[in-house]
């Protein structure tokens, strides 16, 4: 395979074009909307079909939360919440200066660090859920 050349191995303009529209559009949509208490109506799909939560059970319930600025409630419900938020409004304050010069600041998807990074957070998750399960920590 040969190598690649200089221009293919910089971010675009339109990477950064990309990462601020779906970075804005996850960051707003959870500031405006909140989802309603299900009292007890599973939407899960793990928890429906083998009565067990994912990983992810509270996730959605905690970034609205953190994004209404109710911290409390954010942890309650996930601790990974106001995590996620933190990594997304940093990933759209990397993509302005891309926007603005065209010069991108966002990481390299195929870095090493971003490969570690990704990793732990999935292990992260991973390891909560565990923790969460075994303690009774989850939310209804």
């Amino acid at each position: 395979m040969p190598p690649m050349s200089d221009a293919a191995k910089k971010p675009s303009r339109l990477n950064s074009v990309i990462a601020f529209l779906v970075t804005s559009v996850l960051l707003v949509l959870p500031a405006i909307f909140r989802p309603p208490d299900f009292g007890g109506v599973a939407i899960c799909m793990s928890k429906r079909m083998f009565n067990v939560s994912c990983p992810g059970c509270g996730l959605t319930r905690s970034v609205t939360a953190t994004m209404h600025l109710d911290f409390v409630a954010a942890l309650r419900m996930h601790l990974f919440g106001p995590i996620l938020m933190g990594v997304i409004g940093a990933l759209w304050a990397l993509s302005l200066p891309g926007l603005l010069t065209g010069r991108s600041s966002l990481p390299d998807p195929n870095s090493r660090w971003v490969s570690f990074a990704a990793m732990g957070l999935i292990t992260g998750l991973v390891g909560y859920w565990v923790l969460r399960l075994l303690a009774g920590w989850l939310p209804p």
